[in-house]
């Protein structure tokens, strides 16, 4: 309807009339037309004429015929409704306007019927009258509603495109926050909080961009305040950034020795955890976000009072998860030029194989007051000074800080429910190089030279090796009653061994080999299980036997290395 009476409206206005819209509530009483007033000096009211039932829709029963063939004056019921104050879709109302002058003055007030033909009588110009079209629009109760609901969707729909590019252009480093004009800083902070964050790390602490960009946002806070309690303001940041690498037990005892060189230098630790072919899992899936004072109730000794105090309560691991897709470069020298705070850092790679630069074992000497620190290892940090990375204060440091997420705590707990402490360990790492990792060249990823020497160790802790050791401890008949928890990276290693030794066996349930999330939560409860028990029967060249002895205070008498001990 709507458009056949614009069409219609515009087919008259071609042919010389000319069209005049108007809101009322109620007719034409109190509306007022568009047009000038000075055109407007007297109206003769059609009002009164209405069109019966049975009317042609173009003429009414007084003559009356609309210029619109589609158009009809409003029926009786319609009349009757207005007279009454009710609400009428559509009226149309045709009227003659007489121009000012002495005509006007004349006729002022007066009421003629008038016949609108249904095309302007010859000579209308001249003679000084103006026929139009006055269409009467009373309020609707849709449209009213949906007008404000379409003004907050494009209000939405501008605000959301607007903050899309805010946050684009926030996310660029050499953006500084202070500088942008198009929000204040105290709206900025609302509507992008996570990118406002790294900027204040960036800017005003030195954090590279790369790391600050990427970190959750309860981290960003967490290094904001510790960066703002620090005793010297004036002075930048000090960052310990480590760059976990390989398995699970080469990552822990990377971050072992970075807890102590951290501490020892007042430098701030961050974790660069990446997910890759060899972890495909966060850090916080595995372990729990926050450090320190969480030891046993009632364990008040040396250790716990000297290294778990040396944290607040409460405080978090920072920690920057990065995917397949996003790995940080090496060398770094694009991130140079794209981002001057990595003037400030010092870098070192022990990952040799990744070359441009890197070194094994690379020696941390003094550096400037400064500097930050970003160390690539799968390895122990090595250090000039040998009192800032050494085995017990790097492992007492692990043990207090270093903790199971709470769902993987509880599963700990109901194996330690089973007498855990008297056990003997057994961690028997079965799968050959070929077989352990998907896609994975380990001549490429670990050298020749490393990659022989591991498969020679792996070859040596057997199924019959760790078996053979086993007969011999209960046939010495020191504890009649000596039981066994079994870790292997195979599961139907495991099955044999517990077909062997009946009674005498704890274990977790295994149902996968591969690096995925849930491997990885059952290959971390096996890892802080073996770290329980009394004596531990370990793999040699294996970081995954290492990282239990750390997290175990399992010193060289209580542990025991296939194809070395036995």
């Amino acid at each position: 309807t709507r458009r056949r009476v614009q069409r219609d409206s515009e087919a008259a206005c071609a042919r010389g009339w000319r069209r005049m819209d108007m809101r009322s509530r109620g007719g034409l009483e109190g509306a007022v037309p568009y047009r000038p007033p000075s055109l407007l000096r007297h109206t003769e009211s059609l009002s009164h004429l209405s069109v019966s039932n049975n009317s042609s829709p173009h003429n009414n029963n007084n003559g009356f015929s609309s210029p619109f063939p589609h158009h009809q004056l409003q029926s009786n019921h319609h009349q009757n409704a207005l007279q009454e104050g009710e609400a009428s879709p559509f009226t149309y109302e045709y009227q003659k306007v007489v121009p000012s002058g002495p005509l006007a003055d004349r006729n002022r007030g007066a009421v003629e019927p008038v016949k609108l033909p249904k095309s302007p009588p010859e000579g209308w110009v001249d003679s000084g009258w103006e026929w139009q079209e006055w269409r009467v629009r009373t309020p609707r109760l849709a449209p009213r509603r949906i007008k404000p609901l379409a003004r907050m969707l494009v209000a939405l729909l501008v605000s959301s495109f607007a903050l899309w590019r805010l946050k684009k252009g926030v996310e660029n480093p050499s953006t500084n926050i202070a500088d942008m004009s198009s929000l204040s800083r105290s709206a900025l902070r609302v509507l992008a909080p996570q990118s406002y964050a790294a900027h204040e790390l960036h800017s005003l602490y030195r954090v590279p961009w790369w790391i600050a960009s990427r970190m959750p946002h309860r981290s960003q806070l967490q290094l904001q305040r510790r960066l703002e309690e620090r005793a010297d303001p004036s002075k930048p940041a000090r960052l310990m950034m480590i760059h976990t690498m390989h398995g699970l037990g080469n990552r822990i005892r990377a971050l072992a020795s970075a807890l102590s060189y951290a501490h020892e230098t007042q430098r701030e630790l961050i974790i660069i955890w990446p997910h890759d072919h060899h972890i495909d899992a966060s850090f916080t899936s595995l372990f729990h976000q926050v450090r320190g004072n969480r030891w046993k109730h009632g364990e008040n000794n040396f250790e716990s009072l000297q290294y778990g105090s040396e944290l607040p309560e409460g405080q978090e691991w920072i920690v920057v998860e990065t995917g397949k897709d996003e790995p940080l470069p090496w060398p770094l020298t694009q991130l140079r030029r794209e981002d001057p705070v990595w003037d400030d850092v010092v870098t070192f790679n022990y990952m040799d194989m990744e070359g441009h630069g890197a070194v094994k074992d690379e020696l941390i000497g003094a550096l400037e007051a400064h500097t930050s620190v970003y160390v690539k290892s799968s390895s122990i940090i090595k250090s000039e000074n040998s009192t800032l990375t050494a085995w017990n204060p790097d492992c007492a440091r692990l043990r207090t800080q270093l903790h199971l997420a709470p769902r993987l705590q509880r599963r700990l707990d109901d194996l330690e429910r089973h007498g855990l402490p008297n056990f003997i360990g057994i961690h028997i790492r079965n799968l050959d190089m070929r077989n352990d990792i998907k896609n994975l060249d380990a001549d490429e990823e670990y050298g020749r030279n490393s990659a022989e020497e591991m498969l020679y160790w792996r070859r040596k802790a057997s199924y019959a090796a760790f078996t053979a050791e086993m007969h011999r401890i209960i046939a010495d008949g020191g504890d009649p009653d000596v039981k066994f928890y079994v870790a292997s990276d195979t599961p139907e290693i495991l099955q044999r061994v517990k077909s062997s030794f009946s009674q005498r066996v704890l274990s977790i349930r295994r149902d996968c080999v591969d690096r995925s999330a849930a491997c990885l939560e059952e290959a971390v409860i096996d890892l802080f299980a073996l770290a329980r028990t009394k004596l531990l029967l370990g793999s040699n060249w294996s970081s995954f036997t290492e990282a239990a002895s750390r997290l175990g205070r399992l010193t060289s008498d209580k542990m025991r290395l296939a194809g070395v001990h036995f």
